[in-house]
């Protein structure tokens, strides 16, 4: 199981990984804590500028083809990545 969470405490998405990746059933939020709507990404907490897990969201459930990063991309550290679709 996982959660992310907004800085301010408000859940932003929760789900489940398995051998690493996206299975089953995620939900995600905006910053006020409804269900999300359209675009969503959610950045690494070391460099909240790369992100970690992007898609489209429609009434806070994922659509379409996502994509999701191991890792930020760092100097001698392969990114491995990976699509999803939902």
């Amino acid at each position: 199981p996982a959660s992310f969470f907004y800085e301010d405490g408000t859940l932003a998405a929760y789900g489940q990984y398995q051998e690493g990746k996206m299975i089953g059933e995620w939900r995600f939020f905006d910053e006020k804590g409804e269900p999300a709507q359209g675009a969503w990404e959610w950045g690494f907490a070391a460099a909240p500028e790369k992100w970690r897990m992007k898609g489209e969201v429609v009434d806070g459930k994922p659509v379409g083809t996502w994509s999701y990063r191991h890792t930020a991309s760092e100097r001698g550290v392969e990114q491995k990545s990976y699509q999803i679709v939902f």
